[in-house]
């Protein structure tokens, strides 16, 4: 495994990451993860993501102030309910 950095994010720390399946004793790195995981399940862990950036570039008005969708769900300004309606 590596040695765990003191901040992830700075110079791309993550990217260097190694991890160990505590079962298999296997080495998993960033850029092999997907073969580990498989691509249908790997497809799947990471469609979150996507979805939280998409919500992020979407902008609405609320109470006159432009806001991304995704703050507009955090802060409940708009309900779940409400978007499910949308089919988003």
């Amino acid at each position: 495994m590596s040695k765990q950095p003191k901040n992830w994010l700075e110079n791309g720390n993550w990217r260097n990451a190694v991890f160990k399946d505590t079962q298999t004793g296997q080495k998993i790195t960033i850029n092999g993860i997907e073969k580990y995981l498989g691509k249908d399940v790997y497809k799947k862990a990471v469609e979150p993501f996507k979805n939280y950036n998409e919500l992020k570039k979407i902008k609405i008005k609320y109470k006159g102030n432009e806001t991304s969708m995704f703050n507009a769900l955090r802060e409940r300004f708009i309900e779940r309910k409400t978007i499910e309606r949308f089919g988003l």
